[in-house]
């Protein structure tokens, strides 16, 4: 279902278009409504075990998160997100969105429980969604889940693309390696 999903921080509104798994947690005096489960690449609901996904909605009091080491960890910003009881490692955690990696145990299962954990504190309405055997995609240079991939040339700091559509993008010469950015 094609939706869109208003994001308010502060006094901000981020509406958000895509096609995703609706999802809602009461976590003591928060309320996290319309968190949407989206393909991390193409912001489709298919998600897959070890793909990347996002979740995107409204987390009041979450501060920015990255991890400064490998491997990724479960908890990022005093929230944890849990499939079957398995943590998924994160990626990046704001106020409006956190990116995590479907947990490879999954693998085999057509639907996961997905529960919150916010703040040390098991919320209250852990959602089903669905799973895909596999859900490919490729990250996008506009983050916005469409357009020119992003694919870098190796050894190099040139994206492939037709010359002057990004500064220092190329064409691929005969001979060179890529690396492509994808998930799924």
């Amino acid at each position: 279902m094609r939706r869109l999903t208003n994001i308010i921080i502060g006094l901000l509104v981020l509406t958000v278009s895509c096609f995703a798994q609706n999802l809602t947690f009461v976590c003591g005096p928060y309320t996290l409504r319309n968190v949407a489960l989206a393909n991390g690449a193409r912001y489709t609901q298919s998600v897959a075990p070890g793909a990347i996904a996002s979740l995107f909605g409204s987390f009041q009091s979450l501060a920015f998160g990255q991890p400064a080491t490998l491997p990724l960890p479960a908890e990022l910003s005093r929230i944890e997100i849990r499939f079957n009881g398995i943590a998924a490692p994160l990626f990046y955690s704001s106020p409006s969105q956190i990116n995590l990696q479907i947990p490879w145990q999954l693998l085999g299962l057509s639907n996961a429980r997905v529960d919150v954990v916010f703040h040390s504190s098991l919320c209250i309405g852990g959602e089903t969604i669905s799973l895909a055997s596999f859900a490919p995609g490729l990250f996008s240079t506009n983050q916005q889940g469409a357009g020119q991939a992003a694919i870098l040339i190796a050894n190099t700091s040139f994206m492939a693309a037709p010359s002057g559509l990004f500064p220092g993008s190329r064409p691929v010469r005969r001979g060179e390696y890529i690396s492509i950015f994808a998930t799924g």
